[in-house]
């Protein structure tokens, strides 16, 4: 073991410098660390991690800051390292449809880059103006074109990170096809910061669409809802989403192509037999992006609770009916949103806090039966208190624990943050 000063900041400034480190920060997923470090560079970024190793000090990655609420807050913050100096390296390989991309830098700020030359990250997380890249891949959060082209941990194909000893690591590499080894970069996708720091991540790209149209279908009930996705989802037509929202509930499905093909697209849409029983509306250019503007803040916008509800989409109806009758019967408010054909809804929770609780126990013993979970990912201290954020994870959970303790067996990594700990 190295000897450091035993005065924590001025070991920490001995390591990462005196500009890097700063003393009584503001709060990381209300906790106050003891020192905010932002390393300039992935040398001074693999010595902070080595030194906090040495030390005993715990370590939270924090990049745009959108999702550290998510799921279990930390049971103890040390050091927040802050990735925003390693927002620079961008590695662009446009006949491959490759990108290496900083994890500090903001998913907006990538995709712009991208667009000079007609590709993009076609990811759409929660927040995602906000949201950088190494968030992105390690909450593995996704949005409505998830329906499409899957989430980061579909698209990824390496990474390099910062083992828990300060060493730093690589997985995967630049070719769609690696078969080398275990898949290191998929297991980074969804860690929450437990296994190491992400220092930048590759993706296969796609090309920007020249057109969008989306279809807007008012749905009367559940029982429609589940009527018209599985209608749409038995044709030949290929929406890059295809959204549910309410209660009232209604349909967004959109389709980006070609001018021509989103238009055909959007027609056949509207004349599918349940569809064309419903109001409908097309729409397009700014209204079309006010829409899904919109969608994206809907279970946000309150100071409650909201879920992410997963389960087998053949039970989308199902679960639509019962998150109707809970908030009936505990007198709640909800608002959901969420990919119809995938099986994931963001439930949005207002009302009584004990009331919030009994609906958050009783939705994931529902979809418990429907082969699915739920996770508190935002919420009041006081609701927080009263549930597990996570929830039954099912048969995985002596696994994942294994993979915990063999990267991080002294458990400096994002404590608590992940169920595994």
């Amino acid at each position: 073991m190295n000897f450091y000063e035993p005065d924590i900041l001025a070991s920490a400034k001995l390591v990462a410098g005196e500009e890097a480190v700063v003393e009584g920060a503001t709060r990381v997923a209300g906790v106050v660390p003891k020192l905010y470090v932002t390393p300039p560079d992935v040398e001074t970024l693999s010595a902070t991690v080595k030194w906090a190793n040495d030390a005993g000090q715990t370590i939270v990655p924090v990049g745009g800051g959108t999702k550290m609420e998510w799921g279990s807050l930390p049971s103890r913050v040390d050091i927040a390292l802050s990735m925003a100096k390693l927002s620079v390296d961008f590695e662009h390989h446009q006949g491959d449809l490759i990108a290496t991309i900083d994890a500090g830098m903001p998913l907006a700020t990538a995709n712009a880059l991208l667009a000079q030359y007609g590709q993009w990250l076609p990811v759409d997380p929660n927040h995602a103006n906000e949201a950088t890249i190494g968030g992105v891949v390690a909450t593995n959060d996704s949005g409505p074109r998830r329906h499409q082209y899957g989430t980061p941990r579909d698209l990824i194909l390496g990474t390099s990170f910062v083992r828990p000893d300060g060493q730093l690591a690589k997985a995967g590499g630049r070719v769609v096809k690696n078969v080398a080894g275990y898949d290191l970069s998929k297991l980074l996708a969804g860690s929450f910061g437990s296994l190491g720091v992400i220092v930048n991540a590759t993706f296969k790209l796609t090309p920007i669409p020249k057109s969008s149209r989306t279809v807007v279908i008012q749905c009367l009930d559940a029982m429609q809802v589940g009527e018209c996705v599985g209608e749409l989802m038995s044709t030949s037509l290929m929406p890059s989403a295809l959204e549910v929202q309410g209660a009232p509930y209604r349909l967004l499905v959109r389709f980006e192509s070609l001018e021509a093909v989103t238009e055909e697209q959007a027609i056949r849409t509207s004349a599918l037999p349940t569809a064309s029983r419903c109001e409908i509306s097309v729409m397009r250019n700014d209204k079309e992006q006010q829409c899904w503007n919109d969608h994206a803040l809907r279970p946000w916008r309150g100071s409650g609770s909201v879920l992410k509800v997963s389960f087998k989409p053949s039970y989308l109806t199902e679960v639509l009916q019962e998150i109707q009758t809970l908030c009936a019967a505990h007198e709640v408010t909800t608002d959901v949103v969420g990919r119809a054909a995938v099986g994931s809804l963001m439930v949005g929770i207002e009302g009584e806090f004990d009331n919030q609780a009994v609906v958050i126990r009783a939705l994931r013993s529902a979809v418990k039966l429907r082969s699915g979970h739920a996770v508190f990912l935002r919420g009041p201290l006081a609701i927080r208190s009263k549930i597990d954020e996570w929830g039954d994870l099912g048969d995985g959970e002596m696994v994942m624990r294994a993979i915990k303790q063999n990267f991080d067996p002294t458990g400096m990594m994002s404590p608590g943050r992940w169920p595994f700990d």
